[in-house]
């Protein structure tokens, strides 16, 4: 089996990199999306419990 040609093994890593770095983009995840919603849904936010208050005292507070 022939091995490749310096220049040639070269010019493909670089190619690989590319497409590497492509992953990286937002538009590369936009693209994704775009075709797979359901698997890029932003998560639903947490409800933030209100912080105690003097008119609606927790057992902690004013800790």
């Amino acid at each position: 089996m022939r091995t490749l040609p310096l220049p040639t093994f070269f010019l493909l890593q670089i190619i690989a990199n590319l497409f590497r770095q492509a992953t990286y983009s937002p538009t590369y995840y936009q693209h994704i999306a775009a075709h797979h919603p359901a698997s890029f849904r932003p998560a639903p936010p947490f409800p933030i419990p209100p912080r105690p208050t003097p008119t609606t005292p927790s057992r902690l507070w004013p800790l």
